[in-house]
């Protein structure tokens, strides 16, 4: 099967990897300078435990390099997801199976206006580059493939089959609950960019009472817009998150480094922090949490105040961290 990953960041290097092990004709695109070193070097992948493996991926520049694709796998961000959706829609038609991986529901606006077989991809596992062929990732923790109201295993069977035989992966139908309760996990995105790792208790419990507040409030607005809790492997449940804000801070501050401390980074502090980016993913997360609770009438003060505090920081010529 013919599988290619449109997006070489962190994501689509790892997933590029892991396929390639059990499918030989999986595909990078990639281009620029990342082209030529992933060409002449290969990628190295390291976990959490910083053990390292090493993969040679096969590389193309486009889309036409290859005479059949069986399916692509799309992980650009939002900002790129148009830009890239009418590439591969000129490029190849609108009847290829696409997964499309990006953070949010905004995907599922934009994917079907170009194609016409989608499934949607939850990542469950935090990802970085520490160079264009050097990639890491906290755990190797399944990935969740969604569709509304219908498993993609049916609609998609040999598909899934040999996604099954390659990833980590489940699939299901429940596509809203998945993916916002992804988009609530992601609300620490923007706070671990504009804050500072705390370098006292004390400022360790002021970011743990921030952190409450938003996913609180998230977590609120999901409840009046009827969508229900699904178990992330990143995400405690909800009912303990709201038990953690109740209880005092100094019990459960220990826990919560730990957590912090286990993402390294997210994707908005490598826009924002690494590439010296102005876009991220911003209005896509908290922006939309803070559209949500105006529509569901949730009152989300600290969204409300957070997301705007975000916008106007992230906009800035140069950014300083708080």
């Amino acid at each position: 099967m013919n599988i290619v990953v449109f997006g070489a960041g962190a994501i689509g290097l790892s997933l590029a990897c892991w396929l390639s092990e059990k499918n030989e004709n999986t595909y990078l695109l990639a281009r620029g300078k990342a082209k030529d070193i992933l060409i002449d070097h290969g990628v190295i992948i390291y976990d959490g435990n910083y053990e390292k493996s090493f993969h040679k991926i096969n590389i193309i520049s486009a889309l036409s390099d290859i005479q059949h694709i069986d399916l692509i796998i799309l992980t650009v961000k939002n900002y790129s997801l148009h830009e890239a959706s009418y590439q591969i829609r000129k490029d190849v038609g609108a009847d290829v199976p696409i997964v499309g991986i990006q953070n949010g529901v905004r995907n599922q606006v934009v994917l079907p206006l170009y194609f016409k077989n989608v499934m949607y991809g939850v990542i469950q596992y935090n990802a970085w580059l520490d160079a264009p062929a050097v990639v890491g990732y906290n755990s190797k923790i399944p990935s969740i493939f969604a569709m509304d109201s219908v498993n993609p295993e049916l609609c998609f069977p040999d598909i899934t089959s040999q996604l099954s035989q390659c990833l980590p992966v489940t699939y299901s139908s429940r596509l809203s609950d998945v993916t916002h309760n992804k988009l609530l996990a992601n609300l620490v995105n923007s706070l671990l960019t504009m804050v500072k790792t705390p370098n006292t208790n004390e400022n360790w419990i002021a970011l743990l009472k921030i952190y409450s507040k938003l996913i609180t409030e998230g977590i609120d607005v999901l409840k009046h817009i009827k969508v229900s809790e699904y178990k992330l492997s990143e995400l405690p449940s909800w009912c303990s998150l709201n038990m953690m804000a109740l209880m005092p801070s100094s019990m459960v501050v220990e826990r919560f480094k730990a957590a912090i401390k286990e993402v390294h980074l997210t994707s908005m502090q490598q826009d924002i922090l690494l590439k010296g980016k102005g876009i991220s993913e911003l209005e896509f997360i908290n922006g939309y949490f803070f559209e949500l609770a105006k529509v569901a009438g949730v009152s989300a003060t600290y969204s409300d105040g957070f997301y705007h505090l975000c916008k106007r920081q992230f906009d800035r010529s140069e950014f300083l961290q708080l």
